[in-house]
């Protein structure tokens, strides 16, 4: 599991955890549906016991866990939930929320499947960390050894998110927008070439396909969906803390620290040229007050297997 190298990038787990995508509800509800859980999941993230109804199973696993974004989401539905991931740091962020029926395992995500009683797990999850796995069929096996005959196995992740003009919108700020995703695609494949731990970023900008042959095979129901986040009047400096959190820059910064700094600091301008506007749609340049054109677009995709 290649995520094992690459966390000592993911540095900030605080910064991680407040400008990464939280993962839409539709997500979990596809989930939901396709594993045949009971209820819709809850956005609580109180630590108040969840109703009976609510529950989904007894013990959930999570790998790549990070900050704990997705069992945040659906801790309530489970008796147990294991958080597994390689970044101590990541953990830190996840262990400092406290919830009363989650334990974190600094593991490779395989290993901990292994070591878990067999046909126990009910759910295992894999958000926007399943293209770092080196061996899908060991990964495979493992989570197959952990399930319950009837478990579900959910990875998801997202590509490079972009923005849309809105319906109606002048030309003139259609422009801008182009111009915005222009930018940051140069910057994501051009300035950050060399620096994206590999192949694992090619592989989650390809939505991961290299999983299905093994997962098609192992398991007898494979699905794949579609979903979209959808965020408008996304504050500018949401988008650029967001880009500052990419693994591709860390390891930039690592290597030539001056040469990295110097390329994000000439994106966020060029991006505030284009793009950024204060809530009554004039220029500004206070960054504090600015939100950005359009609409910024998550595009996610979602693999669910069971037997």
């Amino acid at each position: 599991m290649a995520v094992n190298r690459i966390g000592a990038l993911f540095h900030s787990g605080e910064a991680y955890a407040a400008f990464r995508p939280s993962y839409v509800p539709a997500i979990f509800e596809h989930i939901r549906v396709f594993g045949g859980f009971s209820s819709p999941p809850s956005s609580s993230t109180s630590q108040a016991p969840s109703p009976p109804q609510e529950r989904w199973g007894a013990c959930m696993y999570d790998i790549g866990c990070g900050t704990g974004q997705a069992i945040d989401k659906l801790r309530v539905h489970f008796d147990r939930v294991v958080g597994v991931d390689t970044s101590e740091k990541q953990l830190q962020q996840a262990r400092s929320k406290n919830y009363p029926n989650v334990a974190y395992q600094l593991q490779f995500g395989e290993e901990a499947l292994e070591q878990a009683e067999p046909s126990s797990v009910s759910l295992i999850t894999c958000a926007q960390a399943a293209h770092w796995f080196e061996d899908v069929q060991r990964f495979s096996n493992a989570a197959t050894h952990a399930l319950t005959p009837h478990g579900t196995l959910a990875v998801w992740g997202y590509t490079l998110p972009f923005f849309a003009a809105k319906h109606g919108a002048p030309q003139a700020e259609q422009g801008r927008i182009n111009a915005a995703n222009q930018l940051i695609r140069n910057f994501h494949d051009n300035a950050l070439n060399g620096h994206w731990e590999q192949p694992g970023r090619s592989r989650v900008m390809n939505e991961c396909v290299h999983l299905h042959p093994v997962l098609r095979r192992d398991f007898k129901h494979f699905e794949v969906h579609h979903v979209r986040e959808e965020k408008d009047a996304l504050p500018f400096a949401s988008l650029v803390n967001y880009i500052n959190t990419w693994s591709g820059l860390a390891a930039f910064r690592q290597k030539h620290p001056e040469e990295a700094e110097e390329e994000y600091r000439s994106l966020c301008a060029a991006l505030k040229g284009s793009i950024a506007v204060t809530g009554g749609g004039e220029e500004t340049t206070e960054a504090a007050c600015c939100i950005c054109l359009g609409t910024f677009v998550i595009p996610y995709f979602l693999i669910l297997c069971k037997n």
